[in-house]
C-alpha cells in the first residue's frame, strides 16, 4: 500500500512539474511576443490549458501567479 501511495505521489510530483514548465515556457513566449510588439490583447492566455488537479509544488520564482488558479487542492 505505501508503494501504491508513492508512486501516486511521483506521479503528481511529475504532472506538477509538467505544468510548472507549461507556465514557464507560456511565460517566456509571451515576454518575447511583447518586445517583438505584440499587443496584450494577442498574447497566448493561460487559461487554454486544463487545470490540474493536483495540489501544486511550491511554484518557482517567474511562473504567473495567475497559473496558481489552475492548480486546486
Amino acid at each position: 500500500m505505501n508503494s501504491a501511495k508513492q508512486e501516486k505521489r511521483q506521479m503528481e510530483e511529475s504532472i506538477s512539474q509538467k505544468y510548472e514548465e507549461i507556465f514557464r515556457l507560456l511565460e517566456q513566449t509571451n515576454e518575447l511576443s511583447r518586445e517583438s510588439g505584440i499587443s496584450e490583447e494577442d498574447l497566448i492566455s493561460p487559461s487554454i490549458i486544463p487545470p490540474n488537479k493536483i495540489a501544486p509544488l511550491a511554484l518557482p520564482y517567474g511562473v504567473f501567479s495567475s497559473s496558481k488558479r489552475f492548480f486546486e487542492l
